[in-house]
């Protein structure tokens, strides 16, 4: 009897940490805000996407069919401060569509409007703003 309610206690400790657990999003379905960022064309047309959704995961895709493959998490006080900027500097509000042969993309998704800018190497470039958001994105592939 004793062995039969230790097995039912662990049984009720399991599913209940079960119903506990964060779900698992993918940018697909994620309900909150997202960051994507990244770079295509050239000769191959290739495009390279990273997405930074508003819970700190990070994912990449690499061509056009490909899927999401998680890289890791980035601390939550880095990830606000992320969004905080975008609102700041009126990134969200930023019109420029000016690719490239090789282009740069940052798109922002949220809960009432999605705004995508897109540059190239033209010889003016974004501006600076942009410019540093961006590399601020990309340093974080590489912490």
């Amino acid at each position: 009897m004793k062995k039969l309610t230790q097995f039912f206690l662990l049984l009720s400790l399991a599913l209940s940490c079960s119903f506990c657990s964060n779900k698992n999003y993918t940018p697909a379905d994620y309900p909150k805000g997202q960051i994507i960022f990244g770079n295509g064309g050239g000769m191959a047309g290739s495009v390279t996407e990273y997405t930074l959704l508003e819970n700190g995961a990070l994912f990449t895709k690499k061509g056009m069919n490909a899927e999401n493959t998680a890289l890791k998490k980035i601390e939550s006080k880095v990830v606000k401060q992320l969004f905080n900027n975008i609102e700041f500097l009126n990134l969200n509000e930023v019109q420029l569509n000016q690719p490239g042969n090789r282009y740069y993309f940052m798109e922002f998704k949220g809960k009432n409007k999605d705004h995508k800018i897109v540059w190239g190497g033209a010889p003016m470039g974004p501006p600076k703003e942009i410019k540093n958001f961006y590399n601020i994105l990309n340093h974080l592939l590489k912490e």
